[in-house]
């Protein structure tokens, strides 16, 4: 399994993001439309989300939806979120499989300063 990033580079951001364009993505409109894949669909599933939970959790800000804090990373055009599990989570640790959303960027509230 790949080590999840805790930092980026210019050059990680590429090479995440070329691996999120080729990811088997599977819209949904389930409380409102966006696109998902799980982390238990394939070994490249579980790399990917693995990874970019990894920089979400690092690098993301948090913005409430319905009565719920969520986690969210924006990457080029689209933005990516998952919930704020307990750090054991990370590790699929007593947990799993695991669900990385996105949406565009242009249907979320991203903050204006983000770290």
């Amino acid at each position: 399994m790949d080590k999840p990033l805790t930092t980026l580079n210019a050059q990680e951001t590429e090479a995440l993001a070329a691996d999120l364009a080729k990811a088997p993505w599977k819209e949904t409109s389930y409380v409102s439309p966006h696109a998902y894949i799980m982390s238990d669909w394939s070994s490249e599933c579980l790399s990917l989300v693995t990874r970019v939970r990894a920089v979400i959790f690092a690098h993301g800000f948090v913005l409430p939806y319905k009565d719920t804090d969520w986690r969210y990373w924006v990457c080029g055009e689209y933005v990516y979120f998952g919930g704020l599990p307990a750090p054991r989570d990370m590790r699929y640790r007593g947990g799993g499989p695991f669900v990385l959303n996105r949406r565009k960027a242009s249907e979320v509230r991203v903050p204006e300063h983000q770290p």
